[in-house]
């Protein structure tokens, strides 16, 4: 059992973490160890803690310590079984489509997904923010127990590491809680540390007083801070351990201990080995990636006490045995994070020649101290290789290179799409290419684009003497935009504005109108003269504005844009052009006599009315002339008023008049005698 205080908060201006300061939390740690790193060779002891020197930096940051699979598997080993009712971490999902942009200097964009793992939100965080997945799993742990808890409870996820938790809150700050807030803030927060100059607290290569507990009364004690990643851990829990908690590092100490840093250490080497390493030598050797024919090697060396430390230095890479110097003078921004005097310079990337096969490569720092070894495949020299597939407006961009290994002429790749193709010349200059072929020249490169209709495709790619350099697939964007800004009913249809047009081309094209589910053509050959601002190059002609015959009443109009791009539907009524009047129902001898008036306002010919007796009626036509009507609709003339006698029986009658377009001009109940 690891004892752990939850709570010790860190230093204001980094981070606030809540609960009491002194409280003495078990937190069991269960479960078989997965060893990622090297396992530590005896027990701990507490004098092996180093408090200037808790973490290399190269630790800290190796993101690829563990890949998803093997932190699911740790998870999985710690969590053996978990209790009814409960999601351990093993188990656990959260959707992250929020994502994360880029936060330049600290963390790369994030890009979410739903029902994400909690190891693969771990793996994510980390390759992200360029924290090695290890430490964040041991500060999970020394925060809130939760990689061995088979009983977490929902707050102790939402508070998984400790981040923008205040001491004055019994709750994390909302916009910092959840499982994924909390994994990304607190690796986003390690990386703001080294590049923020408001952090300079605990800044490495420098002595200062660290408080053994939040009670100043305990005192402090002098450390000297040889790196930042132990700087880091000192912000966000800015106590060192006294020598009561080191003497029992699996309980409590005394009234003065804290354990946060402690357990953090004891954690990362119970489970991953040493979290000490390369700073202490000055260097690191980051990776052997392995090319046809050849092996780059990265990583960096300062020596800290050259004059001036600025100095680039040599290192020395073997391979099986054999080798010689690189020079370290690439830039690396972060180095002066760490060695705040050394400027940036410190970095190597060398190609080194070798056979197909399998290969040891080892590094040595400033002083011939060892960074240590890997073991790389070598392939054996490809004729060629499809790089790349990225859809465009029109098609697809494809690149990649081919050669034919005996001679330096450039060759053609043949390249299909969806099955259909033809051949590309491989002739684009790739510098690169004598090294792998020493006696070809440059001329060897593809770089084209080939054909393709909008949606999804698969293009493959074959080089010299048809070898199958593989298949891509591939969406290819539409190259059509457009609009459908308005439909606006008037008498006798519908008029319409938008606009269309293809990306990359100036021609005006046609876009289709439909009015309930019918419709046609309709040209997009407007005058617009804000669209080439927005398409340069496309010019101003692309507008629709067009009216669509449509009779009174309500419509859905649709409009379809170049390619059928579907640009929207919208409902509109359109208004009728009938007007009138029933004016008069007048009982005479045997019959009633009917006036009034009714017309179609667009037009000045005379139309017929209908008048019905007790629901029984006929067409009556409204010609007689009734000079004022023009005066009302200037153009349609007189000639519009209704005046008839209706033969009717003796009695009392309900008479009705429609209009044109058989508008109802209202009912009159008349008692002929």
């Amino acid at each position: 059992m690891i004892l752990s205080r939850k709570g010790e908060p860190v230093g204001r201006a980094a981070k606030a973490r809540r609960t009491a300061a002194v409280l003495i939390i078990a937190i069991v740690a269960s479960g078989i160890s997965i060893v990622a790193t090297g396992a530590p060779a005896q027990a701990l002891s507490g004098s092996d803690f180093n408090p200037g020197n808790i973490i290399s930096d190269a630790n800290f940051h190796n993101s690829a310590s563990m890949t998803d699979d093997q932190i699911q598997a740790f998870l999985a080993s710690k969590e053996p079984t978990c209790a009814a009712g409960y999601t351990c971490l093993k188990n656990y999902t959260e959707d992250t489509s929020q994502g994360e942009a880029a936060a330049p200097g600290k963390c790369a964009a994030y890009v979410g997904a739903p029902a994400e793992l909690a190891s693969t939100i771990i793996g994510k965080v980390s390759r992200a923010c360029n924290i090695n997945p290890q430490v964040i799993l041991a500060t999970m742990q020394k925060e809130e127990g939760l990689v061995t808890a088979t009983a977490p409870t929902a707050a102790a996820i939402r508070a998984a590491m400790g981040y923008n938790c205040p001491d004055s809150s019994p709750i994390c700050n909302p916009a910092s809680a959840g499982f994924f807030d909390q994994i990304y803030g607190a690796a986003w927060q390690f990386e703001t540390y080294e590049v923020s100059p408001n952090f300079t607290r605990y800044h490495p290569g420098a002595t200062h007083q660290i408080l053994y507990n939040p009670n100043a009364g305990c005192g402090t004690e002098s450390v000297y801070v040889y790196n930042q990643a132990t700087a880091d851990l000192y912000y966000y829990t800015p106590y060192t351990p006294n020598t009561a908690a080191l003497a029992n590092l699996t309980g409590q100490g005394d009234g003065c201990s804290s354990y946060g840093n402690r357990n953090f250490w004891v954690y990362f080497s119970e489970w991953f080995g040493t979290p000490n390493g390369p700073e202490i030598t000055n260097g690191s050797f980051d990776s052997a990636i392995a090319l046809p024919g050849q092996i780059e090697v990265t990583g960096w060396s300062v020596d800290p006490f050259a004059s001036p430390i600025t100095s680039p230095t040599y290192v020395w890479i073997n391979v099986d045995g054999a080798g010689g110097p690189a020079y370290a003078d690439l830039p690396l921004n972060w180095i002066q994070a760490a060695y705040p005097d050394s400027g940036p310079d410190h970095g190597f990337d060398s190609i080194i020649n070798a056979s197909t096969g399998t290969h040891q490569v080892c590094v040595y720092g400033d002083n011939s101290i060892p960074l240590g070894c890997k073991s790389v495949t070598v392939p054996t020299p490809s004729r060629g290789s499809f790089d790349s597939a990225v859809g465009v407006p029109g098609g697809v961009l494809v690149s990649g290179w081919a050669v034919d290994s005996v001679s330096p002429a450039s060759v053609y790749v043949w390249i299909n799409v969806d099955g259909n193709g033809g051949p590309v010349s491989a002739d684009a200059p790739l510098n690169w290419i004598p090294a792998m072929f020493p006696t070809l020249g440059t001329a060897h490169g593809v770089s084209a684009t080939v054909s393709a209709s909008p949606g999804p495709h698969t293009v493959c790619m074959y080089g010299y003497d048809s070898i199958n350099l593989g298949c891509k697939s591939v969406m290819v964007p539409s190259s059509a935009a457009g609009s459908f800004d308005s439909a606006s009913g008037v008498l006798g249809g519908i008029q319409i504005s938008g606009w269309t047009l293809d990306t990359t081309s100036a021609n005006s094209q046609y876009g289709w109108a439909s009015v309930d589910g019918t419709g046609g053509p309709v040209a997009a050959n407007a005058p617009l003269n804000w669209i080439n601002s927005l398409y340069p190059g496309v010019g101003p002609n692309h507008g629709i504005n067009a009216t669509l015959s449509a009779g009174p009443g309500h419509h859905t109009v649709c409009l379809y844009g170049f390619q059928s791009i579907n640009l929207g539907c919208k409902s509109v009524t359109v208004p009728s052009s009938a007007a009138g009047s029933f004016d008069t129902a007048t009982a005479v001898s045997g019959g009633v006599v009917v006036t009034g008036w009714t017309l179609d306002t667009t037009s000045s010919d005379s139309e017929y009315a209908w008048i019905n007796v007790d629901g029984v009626g006929g067409p009556v036509l409204a010609n007689a002339p009734l000079n004022w009507i023009n005066a009302l609709y200037p153009g349609v003339g007189p000639n519009h008023g209704l005046s008839a006698t209706v033969n009717v029986a003796r009695g009392t009658h309900t008479i009705c008049v429609y209009g044109y377009q058989s508008i109802n001009l209202g009912c009159k109940t008349v008692t002929v005698n």
